[in-house]
């Protein structure tokens, strides 16, 4: 989600179907994506309450990409959402390109 509001994380969010323990969050933005971007997972506990930051946090700059490690146990029927800030804003639209990718175990 971009800006980190409740209406875009319930839009973004995806639910978890079975309980796990995230190990690692990984950020990769390809090059001439724009400026620096950084990542944040967010979580919902069961999907209804308000969305919080997990702590995970990694910032990925044009052409390179980053890891960050965990724990954060999440348990099935919780719902995760990622929250972008920086980019490459074009007329006030945000034209940034990154991959995001969780180890949960």
């Amino acid at each position: 989600t971009m800006g980190g509001t409740l209406i875009s994380f319930n839009q973004q969010a995806s639910v978890i179907p079975v309980a796990c323990t995230v190990g690692a969050l990984y950020v990769f933005q390809p090059p001439s994506s724009g400026a620096s971007v950084t990542v944040t997972l967010y979580k919902s506990a069961g999907g209804t309450g308000t969305p919080t930051s997990t702590g995970l946090t990694v910032t990925a700059n044009n052409g390179g990409g980053g890891r960050t490690s965990g724990p954060v146990a999440l348990s099935a029927g919780d719902t995760i959402a990622f929250h972008m800030d920086g980019g490459n804003n074009v007329g006030g639209v945000n034209q940034t390109v990154v991959t995001t990718g969780l180890q949960c175990n």
